[in-house]
């Protein structure tokens, strides 16, 4: 069975494991910072969603790994990108696993460049 996955990963990566430039395809990801995006059933994929705005140019990005695309976004691109995604106005209230994940995305510095990360496993 395939799982696709969205996260938030550190780009800043101190162990090497991860290179956005290159790295040997084997696991080639960013650490995950933020657990994973749950799925958005009835609304379309994350995985999906976020593979299309990489590949169209929407984000800046790349496929780093077989199964692996990261996108280069800020705290705001991440917000707007739940809240398109999971078709929540900002006006609304969010179902509460939504509210949890917002809360820890408004935790995040909101200069620092992190990766929202699409993987296939």
């Amino acid at each position: 069975m395939t799982y696709y996955d969205v996260y938030i990963g550190n780009l800043e990566d101190d162990s090497g494991a991860f290179s956005f430039e290159g790295g040997d395809w084997s696991g080639n990801s960013p650490p995950v910072i933020v657990p994973l995006f749950p799925p958005a059933t009835g609304y379309g994929e994350p995985f999906f969603t976020l593979k299309e705005r990489i590949h169209s140019r929407r984000y800046e990005g790349r496929q780093t790994d077989w199964g692996c695309w990261v996108a280069k976004v800020f705290k705001s691109e991440i917000r707007d990108f739940i809240h398109e995604v999971y078709r929540i106005p900002p006006e609304s209230a969010a179902p509460r696993y939504l509210k949890e994940l917002l809360a820890i995305v408004e935790t995040l510095d909101d200069t620092k460049v992190y990766g929202l990360v699409a993987r296939e496993s």
